[in-house]
């Protein structure tokens, strides 16, 4: 298709099927980088397209292109760090897996500093990378989360904050009990939307599992919700 982003929604569904060979998606991005930068442009799709069927190596070579055509564009700055998180997320053995958390925290600082009205998604994002540094840099994360659990009031976005921070509690802080508390803030939200529902189905496991002390109160709990949501 002439329109790019079409173009590349259409390639990220072929790659499924395994239609796709690797010089396609490349001419696709070489077209891609010549056009101006919107949300838009097709660059995202094909990111999502590099990553799952060719690596995250490519997909972050791809993202510093564009950010190198254009270095002052908060949108590529933000898909370059993404392509860092992904990259640092898959486990994939790294050499400059501590590096790229480095680069990953520099552009995510950066888009935050000079736009304030930044997402909730992408604050959460940072605290994210800050968690997995081999350098302790837990105190920023808890700085990160305190200060969105202080001032977020949306109820959308809070299904959001209470899960991650729940996940955060649970697998760097190790603080069990935390991580229940807030995935049952999650699951209580009237409207669940996909956060608040995967808190429900986290707790759902707890109490099936049957190994943590408050699976009697987990299980009060979810009947509760259940009864209020007939």
């Amino acid at each position: 298709p002439d329109n790019l982003y079409v173009a590349s929604i259409y390639l990220l569904r072929l790659g499924r099927s395994g239609q796709v060979k690797k010089e396609e998606a490349q001419q696709l991005a070489q077209q891609i980088l010549k056009k101006p930068v919107s949300c838009y442009s097709g660059l995202r799709p094909l990111l999502q397209f590099y990553r799952k069927y060719l690596s995250h190596n490519e997909a972050i070579d791809l993202a510093d292109e564009a950010l190198k055509r254009h270095p002052n564009v908060r949108y590529l700055k933000k898909q370059l760090a993404n392509s860092y998180r992904w990259k640092i997320f898959s486990k994939e053995d790294s050499p400059r897996r501590q590096s790229m958390c480095d680069r990953a925290i520099s552009l995510y600082t950066d888009v935050i500093s000079l736009y304030p009205e930044t997402s909730l998604k992408v604050k959460l994002e940072l605290a994210s990378i800050y968690a997995e540094s081999y350098i302790d840099r837990t105190e920023l994360a808890n700085q990160i989360y305190e200060n969105l659990l202080s001032s977020e009031q949306d109820p959308y976005e809070l299904q959001m904050l209470y899960f991650h921070y729940a996940t955060y509690k649970n697998f760097h802080i190790q603080d069990r009990n935390a991580s229940i508390d807030y995935h049952k803030k999650a699951a209580e939200i009237p409207n669940p939307n996909k956060y608040g529902k995967m808190s429900f189905n986290i707790l759902r496991k707890i109490e099936q599992w049957g190994r943590n002390r408050r699976c009697a109160e987990i299980l009060e709990f979810l009947e509760n919700l259940s009864s209020h949501n007939e």
